[in-house]
């Protein structure tokens, strides 16, 4: 019995099961709702400019202002202003909506499994490995768009799957307002959905490019042509001066190294890399819609590694969802005969993901935890008056007022301030200072942590920022 064959058998052995249904469907139900309210305790603190300057643009919506920065994110920003009402603070709005987003993935993945007819519960096992992830909880308290993103794009290959283009189409466009780095994971999606509704094609197009349209002409209202030169310099200045691509001189981690951390060593990632090439292979020689998995897993991996900053783990989210989808799909017709197995397992790992969401330390991120300790000190003494960073500039100065925050990205204007002395915040240590101060470990693989130094005044030629 062929492959094809033992899936089909699955499914309808599946379909006879209506027990199996509600039971794998509640047990999903009460896992999500369960992780949303213990997520939900943690702070609405952001932990970076960037989530900063994306809640401002609910107030005050200007890209030439940082607010948010370019490309904008103007779907996501539209949405989480229709619901502020609802919420004390604009960031508060914005923590609310990328979380609930967030927490909805793996549900999704979950259905698009169905539709790929997997049986329940071995989508369910799939759902529960990426609530398992560490990289999801920190997307999901990142404030940032990676989390909406990707859950737009699965909802547009759910309704793509379900043979409804024209909402595919729409819910496409709409993700390229709420996250614009996943225009090429979104490509292949598109060319699926046009090849396969040739017929319409003029309904498709128009779907995907209303959105679009909308986000441009509000962008265009609040910035005037001042937004094309801020794009032009944010284009540049990612690829070539501070995003530490494989386009630039800097000599940061590879994502090789960030995977390895992450996975736990090189030979283990290297089990995965060679499982993933295999499921990817198995998908290929099916004649299936599962090949614009592939293809898409492909292109994002590629367009990861070549072109997204290592030093932000998130990056690598539509990689390990896409990943961990693969693989479920290829091994799912060797684990369908074996269903009452993957049921316990299933389980099991319920169980552990609910004790694990239920013991966690609900603390604010590293870098809001050495503001919190630095406006506990005095405020006094030589050390006390200023503040140098790199990272988190405009959250240190929006979150601490004792001391003036210096950029230290800005050689000479970090200098002058801290002529006298100054505390030096990291998100990395920082060697030739010695033992740091006081150091806040991050919460989650995916975050920062935050190293406080002592800077003297030794000479400036002394001090490397």
């Amino acid at each position: 019995m062929g492959a094809t064959s033992i899936i089909r058998a699955a499914h309808r052995s599946y379909l006879n099961q209506p027990a199996e249904r509600w039971v794998s469907d509640v047990l999903l139900l009460a896992l999500s709702l369960t992780t949303f309210y213990y997520w939900m305790q943690f702070p609405a603190l952001p932990a970076n400019d960037d989530a900063l300057f994306l809640s401002r643009g609910v107030g005050h919506f200007s890209v030439i202002e940082f607010s948010p920065h370019f490309p904008g994110y103007a779907g996501l920003v539209l949405f989480v202003k229709s619901l502020r009402w609802l919420f004390s603070s604009d960031y508060h709005a914005l923590h609310v909506v990328v979380l609930g987003m967030t927490v909805m993935i793996p549900i999704v993945v979950y259905w698009v499994l169905i539709q790929l007819q997997v049986a329940r519960f071995i989508s369910l096992a799939c759902a529960v490995v990426l609530y398992f992830q560490p990289l999801l909880i920190s997307v999901a308290l990142s404030g940032l768009s990676d989390g909406p993103g990707l859950l737009i794009w699965l909802l547009a290959l759910l309704l793509l799957l379900k043979g409804n283009a024209v909402l595919a189409a729409l819910f496409a466009g709409f993700m390229l307002t709420v996250r614009p780095s996943y225009l090429l994971l979104l490509l292949p999606l598109v060319v699926f959905l046009v090849w396969q509704n040739r017929h319409q094609l003029n309904r498709v197009v128009w779907a995907i490019a209303l959105p679009l349209l909308l986000s441009f002409l509000y962008m265009y209202s609040k910035d005037g042509v001042a937004l094309f030169e801020e794009a032009f310099r944010f284009v540049r200045g990612h690829f070539l001066v501070w995003g530490n691509t494989s386009l630039t001189e800097a000599t940061g981690d590879s994502w090789w190294d960030v995977a390895s951390d992450y996975v736990g060593s090189d030979w283990l990632l290297a089990g995965v890399s060679i499982l993933l090439l295999f499921s990817c292979g198995q998908l290929w020689i099916r004649p299936s819609a599962a090949r614009c998995l592939v293809v898409s897993f492909i292109v994002v991996l590629l367009w990861t590694l070549f072109f997204q900053n290592p030093d932000n783990l998130r990056h690598l989210l539509p990689v390990i969802v896409l990943g961990v989808l693969i693989v479920t799909l290829a091994l799912a017709p060797f684990i369908a005969p074996y269903r009452s197995v993957a049921a316990v397992i299933a389980i099991v790992a319920i169980a552990s993901v609910l004790l694990l969401t239920t013991k966690l330390n609900h603390s604010p991120p590293a870098f809001q935890q050495a503001l919190i300790w630095l406006n506990a000190q005095t405020g006094k003494g030589r050390y006390e008056r200023v503040l140098v960073t790199n990272e988190g500039v405009e959250v240190a100065r929006a979150y601490q007022s004792k001391r003036r925050v210096a950029d230290a990205w800005y050689r000479q204007q970090a200098e002058w301030l801290w002529a006298g002395g100054a505390w030096r915040m990291s998100y990395t240590p920082i060697e030739r200072y010695g033992q740091p101060i006081i150091a806040f470990p991050r919460r989650f693989a995916g975050e920062h942590s935050a190293y406080l130094y002592r800077l003297t005044h030794v000479g400036v030629n002394e001090v490397m920022f």
